[in-house]
């Protein structure tokens, strides 16, 4: 393998490397739809920054669009190279963060065995079984985290109510942007048996603090303070942020990833 490159790693090319041909290919596959992505996070970040809600909601559809047509390559890539050295670099891309398993776990182990038995093929074999334990249908697990009192709260304490687990945190745009949904629905549903409950994944006490306030956030606020090491986060599998799971009153988890006005929605089919 031969590396050469005239001033960073970035711009380096790299020959020699089945792994590294097969990333190119990939990666002139996606250029046309990864650029548009670019300019529209470019868009949405503008937005976001001039606290442009309306603006923000009408780069959604295109957000899902784009995104349709990069897992449309990148299903078709799987397909064709499931011996490739970077399959399971693609099926991470493709999976993303909310793991279908019905439909992920079946592209899984069609890799070829050598992929699967990897350190990093047994991690995402790890996070399969996470994503079974939090799949719709299952109990919700247990939990307990200290409140901004330093009060312990569990989540089985709220047992006959429809509640909202959500992850987020202080420095988390995409979440900032999604907690005036939540709070409308907090708002509208409360009084019929609906609450909420906030794991922060900061790190800082008093950005944390800040941030409830500033978000006028009235439900129960919990953190260990760990960030990305949270406890609960650890065990429900949550590798990125906003997201969230709706629980029944029997404690089972009914939807996940509620956003904007798809939890009202869904409250309000709940709670006739």
């Amino acid at each position: 393998m031969t590396l050469t490159t005239e001033d960073s790693i970035s711009h380096a090319v790299v020959k020699g490397s089945v792994a590294h041909d097969d990333y190119m290919q990939l990666s002139q596959l996606l250029k046309d739809v990864n650029g548009k992505l670019d300019d529209l996070e470019k868009q949405y970040r503008q937005a976001y920054m001039a606290e442009d809600e309306e603006g923000m909601r009408k780069l959604e559809p295109q957000f899902d669009e784009l995104e349709t047509q990069q897992k449309q390559i990148l299903t078709g890539y799987l397909k064709n190279n499931s011996k490739s050295p970077i399959a399971l670099f693609v099926l991470n891309k493709y999976a993303d963060y909310d793991i279908d398993l019905a439909e992920i776990e079946p592209m899984f182990n069609r890799l070829a065995k050598n992929i699967r038995t990897t350190p990093s093929g047994k991690e995402f074999a790890a996070g399969l079984e996470k994503a079974k334990k939090t799949a719709i249908g299952q109990p919700a697990m247990d939990f307990a985290l200290p409140d901004k009192d330093g009060k312990n709260v569990t989540l089985s304490a709220y047992k006959g109510k429809y509640v909202l687990v959500g992850f987020w945190a202080s420095w988390c745009g995409p979440c900032r942007a999604e907690n005036p949904n939540v709070l409308k629905a907090y708002s509208r549903f409360r009084h019929k048996g609906f609450d909420v409950v906030s794991i922060s994944l900061d790190e800082k006490r008093e950005k944390w603090l800040a941030a409830i306030q500033a978000d006028n956030l009235a439900w129960t606020q919990v953190s260990d303070l760990k960030g990305w090491k949270n406890a609960v986060a650890e065990k429900y599998g949550i590798k990125a942020i906003p997201q969230n799971l709706l629980i029944d009153p029997n404690g089972n988890i009914i939807a996940k990833n509620l956003r904007g006005d798809a939890l009202e929605r869904k409250l309000e089919e709940v709670l006739k």
